[in-house]
């Protein structure tokens, strides 16, 4: 097996690792290529929490470097963020900080 190092591309040779792990790689992969505007969609919906805690961390230390956009269920990946944007069935139903959302709508 020959790699690329954070350029190397999970394929064949995956097989033998979860599903989080392949996740994490893609990940650990996207943040590490600096581009500037990264897009997560649902990026830790396999993790567990160790994991998801470690892209966190990996996204925390990118802040201010790029445009990161993420979409989330999960509170734990936007509650960060400088701006969160809700949308509910195609609309924008809210704008604003975690805590001025939290603030105006409550829970």
């Amino acid at each position: 097996m020959t790699t690329s190092g954070y350029d190397t591309i999970p394929g064949v040779w995956c097989h033998r690792l979860s599903g989080g792990q392949r996740q994490r790689i893609t990940i650990v992969q996207a943040v590490l290529k600096n581009t500037p505007i990264l897009i997560l969609d649902e990026a830790v919906s396999s993790l567990d929490t160790e994991n998801e805690q470690f892209i966190q961390k990996a996204l925390k230390d990118q802040a201010g470097k790029r445009t990161t956009i993420v979409v989330a269920h999960r509170l734990s990946m936007i509650m960060a963020a400088d701006k969160l944007v809700v949308i509910n069935n195609g609309r924008v139903v809210q704008v604003g900080t975690h805590h001025d959302l939290i603030k105006q709508y409550g829970l």
